[in-house]
């Protein structure tokens, strides 16, 4: 080939490179000029806001949406947090989606708490009843009382769902505890914290309690079985060697609870009474002594055994969530 034509195949050949790094710039600025669209990506309704934007005008300044899930229909979930991490103010709102704007069904008054998250996706709507479901929330306040952290349970209407224990308990768990396909709730007892945190945080004397016509009701026959352990578990470490009679003091305390569980707390009285004949302990003694006046008056007053020194909180588990008037 001559020195003429190389020369020229060369002219040719910068020529049609720099053509195609002009197509592929431009390419490349198309591509990037494109909406990028990604898992996660926060999307435009109808109206060309996103949700984030249409519900800004409901939460206060500085609350961003932690967690929002869809309920009954075009109803969501909404939970509000600021700051973002550590003590926070949460807010909890339901919103009516189905139009272009949203609209407010019900709204919480802010509240301080650790934490606060709404049930796993297969609680989330979990079966109550043949027509009703519930919506869980767990909320931990900071502190280190059972008390302070609790579940809420919402019904379909969104109403919170009561339960019939009544100051003291604290809802703790939303489960299928007897595998019947309805969730049901369970409780532990608080009222034994100034004695033994653990007392009323342990499996027997935990309240299980099932969904009957609009609230949680106490059931104690269909789980008979999960108390009968108890007194098992309990009687077995009494007749065992206890190291110390502390110990020994709150296996007996615990296996009175779990026998008044089941009606037979006449017969707890009187076995907790022998314990305390078997002790050496002055304080113990003194104290087991207290205890059982005070519940032989509130069992000859048809109450439930209590603590005589537990007074109830407020704003802690047992009352209503914040809602808004």
């Amino acid at each position: 080939m001559g020195e003429g034509k190389v020369a020229l195949k060369h002219h040719y050949g910068r020529i049609i490179i720099s053509s195609m790094k002009k197509v592929l710039s431009s390419c490349v600025a198309l591509l990037f000029a494109l909406p990028i669209l990604s898992c996660g990506t926060t999307q435009n309704d109808g109206t060309g806001k996103t949700f984030e934007e249409r519900i800004a005008k409901f939460i206060p300044a500085g609350f961003s949406i932690a967690e929002k899930r869809n309920m009954v229909g075009d109803n969501l979930f909404v939970l509000a947090k600021s700051p973002e991490s550590g003590i926070a103010q949460y807010m909890a709102i339901i919103a009516d989606d189905s139009g272009g704007d949203l609209k407010i069904v019900k709204q919480a008054k802010p509240f301080r708490a650790e934490n606060v998250q709404l049930a796993p996706e297969r609680q989330w709507g979990a079966k109550l009843s043949d027509n009703e479901k519930g919506y869980a929330i767990m909320i931990k306040f900071g502190g280190d009382r059972l008390e302070d952290t609790f579940v809420k349970v919402l019904d379909s209407s969104f109403n919170e769902i009561p339960n019939e224990l009544g100051p003291g308990y604290a809802t703790r768990d939303f489960e299928d505890v007897d595998f019947d396909g309805n969730f049901d709730i369970i409780a532990l007892d608080t009222r034994w914290s100034r004695l033994a945190k653990t007392l009323g945080s342990q499996p027997y004397t935990q309240r299980v309690c099932t969904y009957n016509n609009g609230k949680f009701v106490f059931d104690n026959p269909r789980f008979k079985d999960r108390y009968d352990a108890g007194i098992k578990a309990f009687t077995a470490k009494l007749d065992g060697e206890v190291q110390y009679e502390n110990e020994a003091f709150y296996y007996s305390l615990n296996l009175l609870l779990v026998q008044e569980v089941l009606g037979q707390a006449k017969d707890g009285l009187s076995k907790f009474q022998s314990f305390i004949g078997t002790l050496k302990d002055e304080k113990l003694i003194g104290l087991g002594k207290e205890l059982l006046g005070a519940f032989t008056s509130q069992v000859l007053k048809g109450e439930e055994l209590s603590d005589p020194l537990w007074k109830p909180y407020s704003a802690q588990a047992w009352e209503p969530l914040f809602w808004k008037d």
